[in-house]
């Protein structure tokens, strides 16, 4: 998704020290994302964090910060993958960050919408997003989209 920002409202941009402390967030919110659902993922399906991807973003390389490696949450049944919970960007406006949900037949991804400072609020995108707006993410959700995967 593409968001226009008129020139003259363009974001002041974050020192290197606000952009380490976004990244810290950032690292925060993730686990506390995967412990949710590690607590909400049936009992007969495994969770596993130990695969990772890096992230390497424009603030980054602007200030010369070296990439992270960010963990990937994935749900099995047996050995068989279901869904894969890939952190995919911070910088995205309007959001504090999004996630990939790799698995399903179509795309999905979580958004927190939170503002700075606030907890974490993780909403779906998905096809149906335009239509019915936000949709907290929850143990709920998280259900059906193990019953959409693929």
């Amino acid at each position: 998704m593409v968001f226009a920002i008129e020139p003259e409202e363009r974001l002041p941009t974050p020192s290197a020290e606000e952009v380490r402390a976004q990244l810290a967030d950032w690292k925060q919110r993730i686990t506390g994302l995967f412990a949710d659902i590690r607590r909400w993922a049936p009992p007969d399906l495994v969770t596993d964090s130990s695969e990772s991807v890096e992230m390497l973003e424009p603030l980054m390389e602007r200030y010369g910060m070296a990439a992270e490696r960010m963990p990937v949450l994935a749900i099995r049944r047996g050995g068989d993958p279901l869904l894969s919970f890939v952190p995919d960007a911070l910088w995205v406006l309007p959001t504090r960050g999004r996630v990939l949900v790799e698995g399903t037949t179509e795309r999905v991804k979580l958004l927190d919408v939170s503002e700075a400072g606030a907890p974490p609020h993780w909403v779906i995108m998905d096809r149906d997003w335009w239509e019915r707006g936000d949709r907290p993410f929850d143990r709920d959700l998280l259900n059906e989209l193990l019953a959409r995967a693929s």
